[in-house]
């Protein structure tokens, strides 16, 4: 039964979005089931803001919409880089097809871009 109760719990914790499963349940020792990233978040948003910079992108009539961590993903293994990566969306002030600027910030510091609906 206590397999069966540990399985549930990981689930659980996977499903919630939970980093650690709780030490009593891990035998005194903690579980992580996500790595942690590389990169602070604050380092990733700077080698962004450098790369538009670099690269001339008109972000003007952008905000920043969002910088979310993906340890999987489309670009994980692409032309664009290869492993993890910080996910930085500028969108539009108003919707537009194509409106949004994608900058996608690999653990190893290198960087691309691409364009989002």
């Amino acid at each position: 039964m206590d397999k069966y109760l540990a399985i549930y719990l990981l689930v659980i914790a996977l499903l919630n979005g939970g980093l650690v499963l709780p030490a009593s349940r891990a035998q005194d020792k903690i579980i992580s089931v996500r790595p942690s990233p590389a990169m602070d978040i604050t380092d990733a948003i700077a080698i962004a803001m450098q790369y538009v910079t670099d690269k001339n992108l008109d972000i003007s009539r952008h905000f920043l919409q969002s910088v979310v961590y993906h340890d999987s993903g489309p670009w994980t293994k692409s032309q664009m880089g290869n492993g993890p990566y910080w996910q930085i969306i500028y969108e539009m002030g108003q919707y537009v097809d194509g409106g949004q600027i994608l900058i996608l910030v690999y653990m190893d510091k290198s960087v691309s871009h691409t364009y989002g609906k």
